[in-house]
């Protein structure tokens, strides 16, 4: 069991350095997908930073159906910031 422990931690590393190095930008669906399939118990600090910081740069043209997004992917995942959790009140 530890095993196939090891070689999913090893995945999931694997995504998230590809995601903080992907030279391409990165849209607001992407990196709320990502978000949701990291979850509560895989990735670090500085993935979930750069989700926000693409959320934050969307923030003013942000739609219901987008919106939704980056609750599944942040707020239900309880992998969000306070500030960003108080600005998205006030959306």
């Amino acid at each position: 069991m530890k095993q196939v422990e090891k070689y999913i931690t090893g995945i999931f590393y694997s995504m998230q350095h590809t995601f903080l190095n992907h030279k391409n930008p990165i849209s607001l669906k992407q990196a709320c997908l990502v978000a949701m399939g990291f979850g509560p118990t895989h990735g670090t600090k500085a993935l979930f930073e750069k989700v926000e910081s693409i959320v934050a740069a969307n923030y003013a043209t942000l739609e219901l159906k987008e919106l939704r997004m980056v609750f599944h992917g942040l707020v239900f995942t309880r992998r969000i910031s306070k500030n960003l959790l108080k600005a998205l009140r006030k959306k």
